[in-house]
C-alpha cells in the first residue's frame, strides 16, 4: 500500500491519497511530541510533509511513517486484511513504545514501525511466548538464504528455495523490502511477496 498524494492540514492532520484509491483526512496528533516526532513542534516542519518512493510519509531528517499505519487509521482496516498471509499472526507480536523508543535510539528511521494505531490487532493468544513476542528488525537475503535478525536478538535463517518469488527475484528487488507494521513480517512491493516471523519460526 503507497500514499500517492498528500497535504498537510492544521493541527498535525493530513489529506492523503493512496494507490487503490482511498481517500480522506488522517489525524496524527497523538503523535506529535512523541520521541522522533517531537522535530514536529518546530514551526512549519510538519508542512514538509512529502512521499517517498514507497509510498511512507515523509519529513527533513530520514523521518517517515509507515504507510500501512497511515493505511488503517484512514480506512479502519485490520493488517489482515492487506496482508492475507499474516491472518494468524498474534496480537502480542507488537512492539510497545518503550520497545520503540530504544529501537529509535539505534536506528532513528522508523518508518517500519508502529505506534499507537497497532495497539489491539487480533485478540489474545495462546501461542508460545518465543513465537508470539517475536519481531523482525533488519532483513539479508543473500542467493541462497533469507536472514531474518530479530528484535530479541536471534537470527533466523531459511532455504530461498522455500520462497519462489524471492528466489527468482534480482538483487535489486531483493533489496526492496520493508517490514509490516511492526516487524511481524517482511513485504517485498515489487514482487508482491510476504513472510510473516511466525512461519520462518515454524518453519513454514
Amino acid at each position: 500500500m503507497k500514499a500517492t498524494r498528500v497535504t498537510p492540514l492544521s493541527g498535525y492532520r493530513v489529506d492523503v491519497e493512496f494507490d487503490d484509491g482511498a481517500h480522506g483526512v488522517v489525524d496524527l496528533s497523538d503523535y506529535a511530541g512523541i520521541g522522533v516526532f517531537e522535530a514536529w513542534l518546530k514551526l512549519g516542519f510538519f508542512e514538509q510533509v512529502s512521499i517517498t518512493q514507497s509510498g511512507a510519509l515523509a519529513w527533513p531528517g530520514d523521518l517517515d511513517l509507515c504507510p500501512d499505519a497511515v493505511y488503517m487509521r484512514l480506512t479502519g482496516k485490520r493488517p489482515e486484511d492487506i496482508f492475507p498471509s499474516l491472518r494468524h499472526q498474534p496480537a502480542s507480536a507488537l512492539l510497545t513504545r518503550s520497545e520503540i523508543e530504544s529501537l529509535k535510539r539505534g536506528k532513528k528511521r522508523i518508518s517500519d514501525y508502529a505506534l499507537k494505531e497497532f495497539q489491539g490487532w487480533g485478540s489474545p493468544t495462546s501461542e508460545s511466548p518465543s513465537a508470539a513476542e517475536a519481531r523482525a528488525m533488519d532483513v539479508e537475503v543473500t542467493t541462497e538464504t533469507l536472514e531474518v535478525a530479530l528484535t530479541d536478538g536471534r537470527r533466523v535463517s531459511a532455504p530461498l528455495e522455500w520462497f519462489p518469488r524471492l528466489r527468482d527475484a534480482s538483487e535489486k528487488q531483493r533489496s526492496n523490502w520493508r517490514l509490516i507494521g511492526p516487524g511481524i513480517g517482511i513485504h517485498w512491493d515489487e514482487i508482491d511477496e510476504d513472510v510473516s516471523v511466525r512461519s520462518l519460526l515454524a518453519g513454514e
